[in-house]
């Protein structure tokens, strides 16, 4: 499988070459971190371009596909995922508006949320100091239209060190515990902006990225589950994805294949 080619991802990655001058260090923890200087915790970027929300290119077919979906799993939700007001509209979507394997997908995430207790997740987990200071995850603030972007430095990463400190198990709970903290930070935009605000954008920096970090067996079956975890679970939540200083993955066809 073609890890860069998950269905929600192939239209939207862009590969970007910043200038160092475009770059700054960030100190994370005991880690140095390279971020872009386009991005700022308080002002947005501009490298997103404008999107139309869920709410404004809605047919009447597709309506009743969520209204369906909606009565056939009402009563599984959690007050958490009913708090969701795009949950009948993602699943939908991602199913082409086809009910019955909205309804199979929909039931499977209340299940994977069950099972890692998503609901309870940014207030009961406690990361590791591992995780804390060198898995390579930073908010870096919002683009211009207030999504959030996450940056993940890769290629600066000890991949090796993370997995001999971490198991699969906790390092799954890290990610998952990253993505909804983003989640939180879309329905806080939602609410000081006064429109939705539903997805996010991601950008990956390879700089410094060696082959042996590239083909390392543990990170590259982590990348799998988690890409794969992501679109079952997190349907319609990306704005964009970047990579910058991705030269080296020309050189790395291990990634593509």
């Amino acid at each position: 499988m073609n890890l860069l080619m998950c269905r929600e991802w192939k239209a939207i990655i862009t590969w970007t070459q910043y200038p160092q001058h475009q770059l700054k260090r960030r100190q994370h923890g005991n880690v140095l971190t390279t971020i872009p200087t386009k991005f700022n915790e308080k002002q947005g970027g501009s490298c997103c371009e404008p999107i139309m929300t869920w709410k404004d290119d809605i047919s009447a077919e597709e309506e009743r596909c969520m209204e369906e979906l909606k009565r056939r799993t009402l009563n599984d939700l959690t007050p958490a995922l009913l708090e969701d007001e795009t949950l009948f509209y993602r699943f939908s979507k991602a199913r082409d508006f086809h009910v019955d394997a909205a309804e199979a997908m929909l039931k499977k995430h209340i299940i994977w949320r069950e099972q890692y207790k998503v609901d309870r997740i940014l207030t009961d987990l406690n990361p590791s100091e591992v995780m804390v200071k060198y898995v390579p995850f930073y908010f870096v603030g919002y683009d211009k239209e207030g999504n959030p972007v996450l940056y993940v430095d890769f290629g600066n990463a000890d991949i090796k060190g993370i997995f001999n400190s971490e198991n699969k198990v906790e390092i799954s709970n890290y990610c998952i515990y990253t993505l909804q903290s983003l989640m939180e930070r879309c329905r806080s935009q939602t609410q000081k902006l006064g429109k939705p605000v539903t997805t996010t954008c991601f950008m990956f920096n390879f700089e410094n990225l060696t082959f042996a970090n590239a083909t390392n067996k543990k990170m590259l079956e982590q990348a799998l589950y988690i890409a794969h975890m992501f679109q079952d679970n997190y349907p319609e939540r990306i704005k964009s994805i970047y990579f910058i200083n991705s030269k080296s993955l020309s050189s790395f066809s291990v990634l593509t294949h």
